[in-house]
């Protein structure tokens, strides 16, 4: 439901199974990120500081709040959980890189969001880091070439990371002319056609 942009019915389902498993951070996150999905920032907040206490060492547990806040323009509460988040994981990779690169981007830090990419991209031959994230990431500050390469490595390794709704905008890529020739390949040409229904 989530993934087809059905925020109620995805929501229902993930409250249903915190009822009957209400010790789950995997339900604690698929919450918050039903709620950051849904546009409703503060609720995917306060769900992850719930799923921060049940999971502190785990990145998953942090980036819908992070995401959150930045949407939010909470900048100052994104950078205590990002700060909590390092303290918490300190070799937790490529991953916590593009999500500081994600937030640098939209406090419109593009040093800072570079920094991060950067460094995403030295982990990436290490198996750290999801090429298409990092690759949208690339295309947000303005760096197409490099956006173009790691897009095309992320379609032909099947990366999940491009069919993260909030994390991932295909039309974002659609709308670049140097990247949109990705999205007629499969399984992005499927798809983003479903998505457009």
């Amino acid at each position: 439901h989530r993934y087809t942009g059905n925020f109620v019915e995805a929501l229902k389902d993930k409250q249903r199974a915190w009822e009957l498993d209400p010790l789950s951070p995997v339900t604690h996150w698929d919450i918050s990120y039903s709620y950051l999905v849904g546009g409703r920032y503060a609720e995917a907040i306060q769900w992850s500081h719930r799923t921060i206490d049940l999971a502190p060492r785990n990145l998953d547990s942090y980036i819908c709040g992070l995401l959150a806040s930045a949407r939010a323009g909470q900048f100052d509460e994104m950078h205590r959980l990002l700060a909590a988040a390092r303290q918490n994981m300190q070799e937790a990779g490529g991953m916590l890189e593009l999500t500081a690169a994600h937030c640098a981007i939209m406090e419109k830090n593009l040093p800072e969001a570079r920094r991060c990419l950067a460094q995403a991209a030295a982990l990436s031959e290490k198996g750290q880091v999801p090429p298409g994230y990092l690759g949208y990431l690339y295309l947000l500050v303005g760096e197409t070439d490099q956006a173009r390469v790691w897009l095309q490595r992320g379609c032909e390794v099947n990366d999940p990371s491009l069919t993260w709704t909030e994390q991932v905008d295909l039309d974002v890529i659609a709308a670049n002319p140097l990247t949109r020739p990705i999205l007629d390949q499969s399984p992005l040409k499927e798809l983003r056609e479903i998505r457009q229904r």
